[in-house]
């Protein structure tokens, strides 16, 4: 049997094809009507589009069904690229730059986004490291035209002096409108926690309803979100007395996130 070694960017293009290529054998005997179904798929490595040094790469699909990924290009000493493509017809589009600079920050466990909205709207999220050398915050922009030209950046938090901001999970809402929630680290110097705190903001990279929904969590673990009949669900790992770090869940109703409520208990001790 031959061993085929495979790059990351190939790993990535054959997921993408697992995930999104339909191609089925040809019709089997069918089974029994209670017994199992069995499906086939045939896998076709498509072109590669990233360059060298590529990583942190990421796949959606956006609510009018269109694929896209979205990765990050380290160029020369400190310089990254922030890089987007669009699957159509079996082929990836050119790539377009979100955003670039030298001081993207970037971190293996910490992934900028891109996520569809109504329309040709799209959100983009990526981590920049702070002037003053420590720590790093949050720089998001937007698209009108289904990310091909995307807006100014700006700043997803009003707070960004204090060390870390990150771990982000956007949602859309309306026409253009978007709400994120993201780890803060504003108040670790006088608590020693991390907490999650939520904001909205719309195509103009206006923010409103910045809060706070949990001021104590687990300080490296990923949040996540997504809608459930139309509301905003959001997943993250909580941080309780004696160092438990389960699964907490909080839903928007509307006008405010729910209190936090553990999925189940796991009971999970740091360190363990």
């Amino acid at each position: 049997m031959q061993t085929i070694q495979l790059n990351p960017t190939t790993n990535l293009v054959l997921l993408v094809c697992l995930f999104f290529l339909n191609g089925c054998s040809e019709k089997q005997d069918s089974p029994p009507e209670d017994g199992p179904q069995t499906v086939f798929l045939s896998v076709s490595p498509l072109a590669k589009i990233a360059g060298p040094k590529s990583h942190l790469s990421r796949v959606g699909v956006g609510p009018n069904g269109r694929v896209h990924m979205s990765w990050v290009e380290e160029v020369g000493d400190r310089g990254a690229i922030f890089k987007l493509a669009f699957l159509e017809d079996d082929k990836w589009t050119t790539p377009v730059t979100v955003a670039e600079g030298d001081n993207l920050m970037l971190n293996w466990a910490d992934f900028p986004s891109v996520v569809g909205g109504v329309s040709n709207n799209m959100a983009a999220h990526w981590l920049v490291e702070n002037d003053k050398g420590m720590g790093y915050s949050v720089r998001a922009a937007v698209s009108s035209d289904g990310g091909a030209n995307w807006s100014k950046p700006f700043w997803l938090h009003s707070e960004i002096e204090s060390s870390e901001h990150g771990f982000v999970s956007i949602l859309p809402e309306g026409a253009g409108t978007y709400r994120a929630a993201w780890l803060d680290s504003r108040a670790h110097a006088t608590t020693g926690f991390m907490e999650l705190w939520s904001v909205r903001f719309n195509a103009k990279g206006r923010m409103e309803d910045e809060v706070r929904i949990d001021d104590r969590t687990c300080e490296c673990c990923s949040t996540s979100a997504a809608l459930v009949g139309g509301t905003p669900v959001l997943v993250y790992r909580d941080r309780k007395d004696g160092e438990i770090r389960d699964i907490s869940l909080s839903r928007f109703d509307g006008e405010k996130w729910s209190k936090p409520r553990i999925i189940y208990p796991d009971n999970w001790k740091m360190p363990g």
